[in-house]
């Protein structure tokens, strides 16, 4: 459960700084990716010169966030209990 919960935060830190960051920030390295990705329908507003991730990465990060907090709100509340999982190899 711990392998599978801190892979899923490696996969959401990768995400925020690859996508969310430079949204919020302004970062120029977005520009090449998103004159890659604006052929693709685009579901958050273009602010400034601030690219926003297509809709397929949008719709990808609220289930991979969702997922994040699931699994750690269950890991958490599985080592707090002291009690091994019960698929535990």
């Amino acid at each position: 459960m711990g392998m599978g919960t801190s892979l899923l935060a490696l996969w959401t830190v990768v995400h925020i700084f690859d996508w969310w960051v430079p949204y919020a920030k302004n970062a120029p390295q977005n520009l090449g990716r998103y004159t890659f990705y604006r052929q693709r329908t685009q579901i958050l507003p273009v602010i400034g010169s601030h690219y926003p991730p297509d809709a397929g990465h949008a719709i990808l990060d609220f289930f991979l966030f969702m997922a994040f907090a699931l699994a750690l709100t269950a890991t958490i509340t599985n080592l707090r209990s002291r009690r091994p999982s019960s698929n535990a190899i």
